[in-house]
C-alpha cells in the first residue's frame, strides 16, 4: 500500500484553509471571547493552506514557489499558532525573535538552492526553519500544563514535541549519512510516519486550541459568577462559599477565625450631594484601600450596596479588630479625589470571632452587623468587636 503524498497535501491544505475561514468568521461575531487570537489563529490556517498548495504543486511550479515561499509560509503558520498560544495563555510570545529566525533561515534556503543550485544543505536548513516557533510554543504549552494540568493542553504540548522530534530525527540521520540534502533523508515507514505528523498537526492543534478557547471561555463565565461586576472582588454568594469551607476548616483544627463587616457612612446623604456615580467612585475608593490592606489569606467580598466583608482565617477577635482599625485608619489618610475635590470617605467597622456554636460564616456576619450598627449609632468612623460593650474608636 502506498501512500500519496500530494493527495495528502491537497486534502489537508483544503481543511486547514476551511478552518481558517471559519474561525476568522467566528471572530466577526459580536461578543464572541478571544476575538483577537481566533482571528490570528484563522488566518495562520490560511497560510498553512498557501503553503500546502505550494508544496503539492512543487512539480508544476517553479523551485522558488514550492520551496522557498511554501516553507516560508508553513513556518509563519506556526508563528502565528504560537503567538495566538500565547495570547490565549495571557504569556509573552517573543514574535519578533522567531520571525528574524524563520528569514534567516529562508534566506539561507534560498542561497543555498535557488542562487548556488545546492541542496546539500536542505535538510537542516528546512529543520533549523521550524524549530524556534515549535520550541518556543512547546515551552508555553509545558508551562501552562505544569500550572493547570488540562488533557487538551498536554496533547498540544507532545503535538510540539512530536514535530520537534520528527525534525531533529531526520537532521540526525543525514549527519549519521554525511549527507544533509535529499539523499540524507531516511526511508520506510517511519519516514512516512514523521512526514505524516508534520503533515496533521495544524489540524491536530486546532482541535487543541479550540478546546482551550472553550475552557479559557468558561473561566471567563466562571469568573463573572463569582466576582461583583463594580469593583472586581468576590461577589456574596461566592465570598460565603469560600469562607464556608474555610470556617470548616478552621473549626477541625481548632484555629482562630473572624470576620469584618463594614460599609461607608452617610452614603445616602453623600449620593444626593454629588450623584450616585461618585457614589459608586466612593465605594471603588473605599474597595481600593481596603484590598491594599488585607492579608494574602483573607478574603474580601462585597455583599450588597456599600456592604463588604472580610473573612479572617488564623486571626482572633484582637487580630481581627487590629485589621479593621488599619482599615479605618486607612479611609481617614487617603481622601477621596472627585474630580480635584478632596473627600474624606469614612467608614464604620464591626468585628467577631468563631464561637463554638457558629455553624456557619453567616452566623459571624450576623454578630459583626449588630456590632456594626453599634459603631455608626457611636457617630461613625469605628471600629466596634461583638459582645465587648463600647469597644473601640
Amino acid at each position: 500500500m502506498t501512500v500519496d503524498i500530494v493527495s495528502s497535501l491537497i486534502s489537508i491544505g483544503a481543511i486547514t484553509t476551511v478552518m481558517g475561514l471559519w474561525m476568522i468568521a467566528a471572530s466577526l461575531v459580536r461578543g464572541e471571547a478571544n476575538t483577537e487570537q481566533l482571528r490570528i489563529w484563522g488566518l495562520s490556517c490560511l497560510v498553512f493552506g498557501i503553503a500546502y498548495a505550494l508544496f503539492a504543486s512543487r512539480d508544476a511550479i517553479p523551485l522558488l514557489w514550492s520551496l522557498i515561499v511554501g516553507n516560508l509560509f508553513f513556518a509563519l503558520g506556526y508563528g502565528g499558532f504560537g503567538l495566538a498560544i500565547a495570547g490565549l495563555l495571557e504569556r509573552r510570545f517573543p514574535f519578533t525573535v522567531v520571525l528574524v529566525g524563520v528569514l534567516v533561515c529562508t534566506a539561507a534556503l534560498y542561497a543555498t538552492e535557488i542562487a548556488r543550485g545546492d541542496s546539500s544543505w536542505r535538510v537542516l536548513i528546512l529543520a533549523a526553519v521550524t524549530i524556534a516557533p515549535w520550541t518556543v510554543s512547546t515551552l508555553q504549552c509545558t508551562a501552562e500544563w505544569r500550572r493547570r494540568p488540562a488533557p487538551h493542553i498536554l496533547a498540544m504540548s507532545l503535538a510540539f514535541m512530536a514535530m520537534i522530534l520528527v525534525s531533529l530525527s531526520r537532521v540526525a540521520n543525514a549527519a549519521v549519512r554525511g549527507e544533509f540534502g535529499y539523499q540524507g533523508l531516511p526511508t520506510g515507514p517511519g519516514y512516512l510516519l514523521g512526514t505524516h505528523i508534520l503533515l496533521i498537526s495544524p489540524v491536530l492543534l486546532t482541535v487543541g486550541f479550540f478546546l482551550l478557547c472553550a475552557e479559557r471561555t468558561q473561566e471567563t463565565i466562571r469568573k463573572l459568577a463569582d466576582t461583583d461586576p463594580l469593583t472586581g472582588i468576590l461577589n456574596r454568594r461566592s465570598v460565603l462559599l469560600v469562607a464556608s469551607n474555610r470556617l470548616a476548616s478552621a473549626r477541625r483544627r481548632n484555629e482562630a477565625f473572624s470576620c469584618v463587616a463594614f460599609d461607608l457612612d452617610e452614603l445616602k446623604a453623600f449620593n444626593d450631594s454629588f450623584g450616585h456615580a461618585a457614589g459608586d467612585r466612593a465605594i471603588l475608593h473605599l474597595t481600593g484601600l481596603v484590598a491594599g490592606a488585607v492579608r494574602a489569606e483573607d478574603l474580601f467580598g462585597r455583599l450588597g450596596g456599600d456592604e463588604f466583608v472580610v473573612f479572617t482565617p488564623f486571626a482572633d477577635l484582637d487580630d481581627a479588630v487590629a485589621l479593621a482599625e488599619r482599615f479605618r485608619e486607612s479611609t481617614d489618610r487617603e481622601p477621596l479625589d472627585l474630580d480635584g475635590l478632596p473627600l474624606t470617605i469614612t467608614a464604620s467597622f464591626g468585628v467577631a470571632s468563631l464561637q463554638p456554636d457558629d455553624e456557619s460564616p453567616l452566623d459571624l456576619l450576623h454578630r459583626a452587623d449588630q456590632a456594626l450598627y453599634e459603631a455608626k449609632a457611636s457617630g461613625g468612623n469605628a471600629v466596634r468587636p461583638a459582645g465587648r460593650g463600647s469597644g473601640s474608636t
